[in-house]
């Protein structure tokens, strides 16, 4: 009895070690032998977040730079993994905050097709940071009926806070969860939850 287990569980890793040997190899129908690489013009660039869209195509959220300043960064591909030349300039999409810097952590796509992108947004010395929301229609421009001309900032001066992680529920509202560290850098759980039409919240100053 004892052996015959033993012989079940060699002919088990033998098995798994197949499969992974069968499947665990680039698609190479996906872009370039199974790889995609965009540039965003001749700066460093960072992809931080990937979201899928019901038909297929693929949202990439990151950071880039423009104009000097670190912005939020999208780029759509088809499921072929082609940017999607009807998204943004050529399947890209960077918009310029003036005056601050901004780093993407998230993003999540709302049933309309809307994409969610949250992150950090900086002063120009990068003193002092504050969550930020902000929203892009589906072609991959700002959504300026949200928040502040398409974005939100939770905070005002003094508090140190990053977003973590996002949800959207089924009503629409963004929930999203991270961390706040006051004026004596104790650190505390966070969680905001904006209406789906966020309106007019002041920027960062």
């Amino acid at each position: 009895m004892v052996r015959m287990i033993v012989f079940k569980l060699v002919a088990l890793f033998f098995v798994c070690d197949i499969a992974y040997s069968q499947f665990g190899v680039l698609d190479t129908s996906f872009g370039d032998g199974g790889k995609v690489v965009t540039s965003f013009g001749e700066e460093n660039s960072f992809m931080k977040a990937l979201a899928i869209r019901p038909d297929g195509k693929i949202i990439a959220g990151g950071n880039v730079v423009v104009q000097g300043y670190n912005q939020f960064g999208l780029a759509r591909y088809n499921s072929d993994g082609i940017l999607d030349l009807a998204f943004g300039i050529d399947g890209k999409s960077a918009v310029l905050v003036s005056g601050f810097h901004m780093h993407l952590s998230l993003i999540a796509l709302q049933s309309d097709g809307k994409i969610v992108a949250s992150g950090r947004l900086f002063n120009a010395d990068q003193s002092d940071s504050q969550p930020v929301l902000v929203r892009y229609n589906d072609d991959g421009t700002l959504d300026t009926a949200f928040g502040n001309q398409g974005m939100v900032v939770a905070f005002e001066n003094g508090d140190v806070s990053e977003i973590k992680s996002i949800a959207l529920q089924p009503d629409g509202k963004i929930v999203v969860a991270g961390y706040v560290t006051d004026q004596v850098t104790y650190s505390n759980f966070l969680v905001l939850r904006f209406n789906r039409a966020v309106l007019r919240i002041p920027v960062l100053e």
